[in-house]
């Protein structure tokens, strides 16, 4: 299927099972076919393959779609996803346009995600310190792409590729209001991300 309004799940069936079998699909829009339950979506595929939302819907739509094994949720339409109920994911994530946003990680991370990127205009939203794991890859491409981390957060990752490269000492990055380290004016907040991974000796330069 390509372009279409994607529900999941209906009364009499509350954690349904979407299996990607390595082949990315495109759709408009992710969300469960009864509202009104609280209930969760499993998308998997053993092999990689990404599930392409194309959302613009005004306002924010809320998701409970876990991304299993191999599957990751590539955004790319101008709408805002909350994703909450999410915690044991394990795919990759690309926000390529609009946002894709966290509440809290009581409800609301991706603890085991593999690599995070937020590309083209896209923007991410990173309210706590344990959204990711400490394994995480963190890649920001493209001069409109933004990282928001919430004030006084410092979210700890693997590696933080900027622009594609890693050459950077290890230490925290952040916007230029941040206390981090090394700066970039693609992240915003006073929040960090602290990285783990880097190279001991690298070179970063503060984006006015």
């Amino acid at each position: 299927f390509d372009g279409v309004d994607l529900k999941l799940g209906a009364n009499y069936y509350a954690n349904p099972n979407l299996d990607l079998a390595g082949h990315p699909q495109r759709v408009t829009s992710i969300s469960a076919f009864n509202a009104t339950r609280t209930t969760y979506s499993n998308v998997k595929s053993a092999d990689k393959a990404f599930l392409y939302v194309n959302d613009s819907t005004a306002g924010e739509t809320v998701s409970r779609t876990l991304f299993q094994e191999k599957a990751g949720l590539y955004w790319e339409g101008t709408g805002t996803v909350v994703l909450t109920n999410v915690m044991t994911s394990t795919g990759d994530i690309t926000v390529a346009n609009g946002c894709v946003k966290f509440v809290d990680t009581l409800v609301s991370s991706w603890k085991n995600a593999g690599v995070v990127t937020v590309c083209g205009s896209g923007r991410l939203e990173i309210p706590d310190a344990g959204t990711f794991g400490a394994d995480t890859e963190v890649r920001i491409d493209g001069s409109d792409a933004r990282i928001s981390i919430g004030d006084g957060i410092v979210q700890t990752v693997g590696d933080v590729f900027i622009d594609g490269r890693r050459g950077y000492k290890r230490g925290t990055y952040g916007g230029l209001e941040s206390s981090a380290q090394f700066k970039d004016s693609r992240f915003i907040g006073r929040g960090v991300l602290k990285a783990t991974k880097g190279n001991p000796l690298g070179l970063f330069l503060v984006v006015q």
